[in-house]
């Protein structure tokens, strides 16, 4: 992840669930990985830590339902969305909430 693509927790979150559940690294490698992307993200000024992170990774992990997939038909409209800035990521409620009261028109 280049630091343009972390301005938020979202980011940060999305970042790290693709560290997390990547098969080909180990435990070790994963927590470097982690504490890296967090320090990125720090310096971005988005303010969350590794703890934070690993609680939201294992409240996902043990979640009851499967995560969600998507066609590449749907995956190529949201890098559109992305491209022109109307993409708007979040992670948990609130920051949906906080999105949606700035969404342009």
């Amino acid at each position: 992840m280049t630091a343009r693509k972390l301005e938020s927790h979202a980011d940060v979150v999305s970042a790290a669930v693709n560290i997390y559940f990547n098969g080909d690294l180990d435990p070790e490698a994963v927590e470097t990985e982690l504490d890296a992307l967090v320090d990125r993200a720090r310096r971005n000024g988005v303010d969350i830590s590794v703890d934070e992170l690993m609680e939201q990774l294992d409240t996902r992990e043990n979640a009851d339902r499967d995560a969600v997939s998507y066609s590449w038909v749907h995956l190529n409209e949201f890098r559109l969305f992305e491209l022109h800035d109307r993409c708007f990521p979040w992670s948990i409620p609130e920051e949906l909430r906080d999105v949606t009261d700035e969404l342009p028109k």
